[in-house]
């Protein structure tokens, strides 16, 4: 699974870590933030405590490698 929060790392992603974190999901993955450090920094926190493998990273110019890992990825709205 990848979770895109965009370049800026806005939208109300964290809230969506935070109920992703809650299921129980037999997945991986990977959270995108963008160049919003603070959201890096609360969303390491939060994969701290998923029952499931979060890689955290800021922000990258390989999205089409991390599209093609993922089966499934959720974004915020916007370009």
């Amino acid at each position: 699974m990848f979770v895109n929060a965009g370049w800026a790392g806005g939208g109300n992603m964290q809230q969506i870590l935070r109920e992703l974190i809650r299921g129980e999901l037999d997945v991986q993955a990977i959270f995108l933030a963008g160049k919003n450090e603070e959201l890096r920094v609360v969303a390491e926190s939060l994969a701290s405590t998923a029952p499931f493998p979060i890689k955290v990273i800021g922000y990258s110019d390989e999205i089409e490698k991390l599209m093609g890992a993922a089966n499934v990825m959720i974004s915020k709205l916007g370009g």
